[in-house]
């Protein structure tokens, strides 16, 4: 069993204060990371890829030109469904997704 130290009530006060500007500053830096990663540029989707939804298989983008111009912003691979997903997998849930057709 992991032995904690004891200490006075300042002691904790003075630890817990640094803990906190440690936690404010990788706060930030999160935010800031959050900022750049939306910042990337987006590029060309070039591959169809197939969903299964509760509404059957949908494809994107469609093969038709004007589709492949549409824009999605999303950084995983699985649309948001109300379907679970099996519980041996972790799947991402895309946060925006725009259906082309």
């Amino acid at each position: 069993m992991t032995e904690h130290k004891v200490g006075t009530r300042e002691e904790w006060l003075v630890a817990r204060k640094d803990l906190l500007q440690r936690e404010k500053e990788l706060t930030r830096r999160n935010d800031e990371l959050a900022r750049e990663r939306r910042a990337l540029p987006w590029v060309p989707v070039e591959k169809e890829y197939v969903f299964d939804t509760d509404d059957g298989k949908k494809h994107w983008p469609t093969s038709s030109p004007d589709a492949r111009s549409c824009s999605c912003s999303t950084s995983c691979s699985v649309p948001r469904t109300t379907r679970a997903a099996p519980a041996a997998h972790s799947w991402p849930i895309m946060s925006t997704v725009r259906w082309c057709t």
